[in-house]
């Protein structure tokens, strides 16, 4: 079975701004397992069912950005693989999640 894409968005809260970007997931069945790629960071993530797959994949993503921005690299980090963060809204701070994929 070939990849298929699907859209992840993720929002944060920093300072007086909530941020949204949105990432690519590259998902396909090999063998007996899904595995997961996530085109822009090259984080991947394998498991049993799609729906597991999934979930390890976003929670390797948030657990990657939020690592990146606790080194305090994150900006450059997303700029050097060409990822915009957009502002959408007004909160407080807080840490990169992923949202329902719809």
């Amino acid at each position: 079975m070939p990849a298929f894409p699907i859209s992840l968005p993720l929002y944060r809260k920093r300072g007086t701004a909530v941020e949204v970007l949105t990432l690519t997931l590259l998902i396909e069945q090999e063998d007996n397992r899904w595995v997961g790629v996530c085109h822009e960071l090259g984080t991947s993530a394998y498991a049993e069912s799609l729906e597991s797959a999934l979930e390890e994949l976003k929670e390797a993503v948030a657990l990657q950005l939020n690592e990146i921005d606790r080194l305090g690299h994150l900006d450059a980090y997303l700029r050097d693989r060409h990822v915009q963060v957009s502002e959408v809204a007004t909160h407080a701070e807080g840490e990169w999640a992923a949202a329902s994929v719809l």
